[in-house]
């Protein structure tokens, strides 16, 4: 028996890598080119210190939907009061959906899945 150790900046690298590369199978599948899409990932450094929810607001951001999941720090700079899930779930902010449990991993298929429901419903 063999044990690997994987540094977490490799494994995340691995999960962006392979998140992109599955997401350009899906939207292949649907006709859409790779240059009619992004995806960027905000890790929770960035929630705890940017302004992250600035950029997700209607009319004012260049996303459609943001996925969440595995959320550490739940109050964001311009947020102190209130937790980033609750905060997105109001009408002034571009389409949110939970991905996971904010304790748990979000997944490819995770994403895969959500989005699928995504397009279906709207």
């Amino acid at each position: 028996m063999a044990l690997v150790k994987i540094s977490p900046i490799k494994w995340i690298r691995y999960l962006k890598s392979n998140l992109k590369k599955k997401l350009q199978e899906y939207f292949a599948k649907y006709g859409v080119k790779t240059t009619q899409w992004n995806v960027s990932f905000f890790d929770n450094i960035k929630l705890k210190n940017g302004n992250i929810l600035s950029k997700l607001k209607k009319g004012q951001s260049k996303y459609n939907v943001v996925i969440t999941g595995q959320i550490y720090y739940h109050s964001g700079k311009g947020n102190k009061s209130a937790n980033i899930l609750t905060e997105l779930k109001k009408e002034k902010y571009i389409y949110h959906i939970v991905g996971c449990s904010p304790k748990d991993i979000l997944t490819v298929d995770n994403i895969l899945e959500n989005l699928e429901e995504y397009f279906r419903t709207h």
